[in-house]
């Protein structure tokens, strides 16, 4: 993980940005999470601190993921107190690929919101 989380952060510095919005799935979430640790404002990493942070973060899961229950879909807020939950019944693992409609219609709104505030 924290391979990734460096070779984020170097892909980051080379573009110049100082602010990034997310978007992640799976392992994803975890390895773009611990990146910038030292750094309140960029990402934060998966630790109490980002629950003192409180960071907007939207969570989209899959109801019959066979792989992660659907229960850990709740279970992100304790590291994003505040996180928006939306959990689709008729989708698994992929839901970004099983339903792409219905995902841009929950994703896209929320990145307007954050990027904007």
């Amino acid at each position: 993980m924290d391979g990734y989380a460096t070779f984020l952060d170097h892909a980051l510095d080379i573009l110049g940005i100082e602010r990034a919005h997310l978007v992640l799935h799976d392992f994803g979430g975890p390895w773009g999470c611990a990146g910038r640790a030292p750094d309140p404002e960029g990402m934060g990493d998966l630790s109490p601190r980002l629950r003192a942070l409180d960071r907007p973060a939207l969570v989209v899961w899959g109801a019959q993921d066979p792989y992660i229950s659907v229960e850990q879909a709740e279970r992100q807020r304790e590291s994003f107190p505040s996180a928006q939950v939306h959990v689709l019944a008729d989708s698994g693992h992929w839901p970004m690929v099983d339903l792409p409609d219905r995902v841009r219609e929950v994703v896209v709104p929320f990145l307007r919101r954050v990027v904007r505030g």
